[in-house]
């Protein structure tokens, strides 16, 4: 979900600091002892209504003081340098040490036992974004995705992380990547950066945040990304629109999959007030974000430094996410999830198939699995975000009422007053017995 903002007003992904006691609770007498210890704590629970502190179970710990579990372990006090031209000029088992340059050390927390009472303090940090990695693979495990595919992942708490851009007769600038939050595929980490200039709440303590971030893990362990720019002619250019399609199918598909994760097709928009990134309010992909999509990560900040708009991967992903969520209404939200997640292996066959991918191919893919007789609810949706921008699948040229028949530019879709969809579950109720959320 992260994307560049200093300098730019490009930064997304905030949220409101929420006033949070945590307090632990204990149970086992050796903390370190492996699937010993139950510890629960007063945790960040998302709803659209705001965020509160209830008392939940930290799942899966192994190691209670060092927020070690089965799935992810936190890790503070790193360190990495993004060179992006350098590190993708690198064979793919190289490119993470190349950005490392401290690796950091495991939390010391007196778990279980010590109470924390610091609403905003740095233990409350460090177990919220535990704890809604794991309600985010709770979601995933839900949705029917193979989580363990992913072995476990290290969570990265305010690393320092700087950013090279190299803009022409300029020198090199590295910028500080701070107040965000991100999934770093070349060295398969997560990160919840250093907050700034923050005036909400901070991304990780935002459960949909997570689960847009583990989207991309889930995404890039079914379709390899590295591979793919690496091995075929998606790696011969980094302007080749067809790469930014892919990233903005991954943005939006992440969206999409933390709106329904949290019953809250606003997340985002409650995160950052203004950015435009309610899924309930459609959207259009327009000529500029046509002619952006030539564009890579660096030209994107090269263009923004210049006084110019830019409208990258979130802004054409955002048309993705709200045509789905109009389809979702429709067919209902988890079986547009799960339809998204069961296409990812056809879009990594269809890109080494054909070296190529457009939002045409995506539709057809996931009709594919969608089924037939969704086409027309499908199709309307991606007639009214993408327009004539896009040759739409074939199916919808036999399946789209007239023109006069589909919804209206402004769309007629119910305002966003934070009710969560009929079909989807209440909000980050405790998960059942068997972990799923």
């Amino acid at each position: 979900m992260a994307r560049r903002a200093d300098h730019t007003n490009k930064l997304r992904h905030y949220m409101a600091v929420a006033a949070a006691t945590i307090a632990i609770v204990g149970c086992s007498s050796d903390s370190n002892d492996a699937g010993s210890a139950k510890v629960t704590a007063f945790v960040p629970v998302y709803s659209a209504a705001g965020i509160k502190a209830e008392e939940r179970e930290l799942p899966d710990l192994v190691k209670p003081g060092a927020l070690e579990g089965k799935s992810f372990n936190i890790v503070v006090d790193a360190q990495f340098e993004l060179d992006w031209y350098k590190v993708w000029a690198l064979p793919a088992n190289e490119m993470a040490q190349a950005m490392a340059k401290s690796p950091g050390r495991a939390p010391q927390l007196d778990l279980p036992g010590k109470r924390y009472n610091d609403a905003g303090g740095r233990e409350y940090n460090l177990i919220g974004y535990y704890y809604n990695l794991t309600r985010a693979k709770a979601f995933f495990d839900r949705m029917g995705f193979d989580t363990a595919r992913l072995g476990r992942i290290a969570a990265h708490y305010e690393p320092a992380v700087g950013i090279v851009y190299a803009c022409e007769g300029r020198e090199p600038q590295r910028i500080a990547f701070k107040d965000n939050a991100t999934y770093n595929m070349a060295n398969n980490t997560f990160m919840a950066l250093p907050a700034d200039k923050l005036t909400g709440v901070r991304p990780h303590l935002n459960v949909g945040v997570m689960v847009h971030e583990y989207a991309h893990a889930a995404l890039h362990s079914a379709v390899d990304q590295i591979a793919l720019r690496k091995g075929s002619a998606l790696e011969a250019n980094t302007k080749n629109a067809s790469l930014n399609v892919l990233k903005s199918y991954d943005e939006g598909t992440a969206d999409y999959l933390g709106a329904v994760a949290t019953n809250d097709p606003a997340f985002v928009e409650r995160t950052i007030p203004g950015s435009g990134r309610s899924l309930a309010q459609p959207k259009t992909f327009d000529a500029q974000m046509e002619q952006d999509l030539q564009l890579d990560w660096n030209d994107n900040y090269c263009v923004a430094m210049a006084g110019k708009q830019v409208k990258e991967e979130h802004d054409i992903g955002a048309v993705w996410a709200a045509a789905m969520y109009q389809v979702g209404e429709q067919v209902g939200h988890e079986t547009l999830a799960k339809a998204l997640l069961a296409m990812w292996p056809d879009i990594a066959a269809e890109v080494k198939q054909k070296a190529t991918i457009d939002f045409s191919a995506l539709g057809a893919l996931l009709l594919a699995r969608l089924g037939e007789d969704k086409a027309p609810t499908l199709c309307a949706a991606l007639k009214q975000g993408f327009g004539v921008a896009i040759a739409l699948p074939s199916a919808c040229q036999t399946t789209l009422p007239p023109d006069d028949g589909l919804p209206p530019d402004d769309g007629t879709l119910p305002p966003d007053d934070g009710t969560p969809p009929d079909d989807d579950p209440p909000p980050d109720d405790d998960p059942p017995p068997d972990g799923n959320a």
